[in-house]
């Protein structure tokens, strides 16, 4: 199943998503590990910038909500 879920971001939370975003990135293979054990196929995950502030949009493909 594929979710979606867009989300305001507080202004001074955007560098510290910025930061977990590069740590997944520099430890991908855990990343991907986790992904398995938790039933993810697919991710994206951006920041949108707006004149009304940043959004997360975050999209993935999973077996089950819960478990992920």
């Amino acid at each position: 199943m594929i979710y979606l879920t867009v989300s305001r971001l507080h202004a001074d939370k955007v560098d510290e998503l910025k930061s977990w975003f590069a740590e997944m990135e520099e430890r991908a293979d855990e990343t991907r590990a986790t992904f398995v054990q938790e039933g993810v196929r697919h991710e994206l995950a951006f920041l949108l910038e707006t004149s009304d502030g940043t959004l997360l949009v975050y999209a993935n493909e999973l077996d089950n909500v819960e478990d992920a």
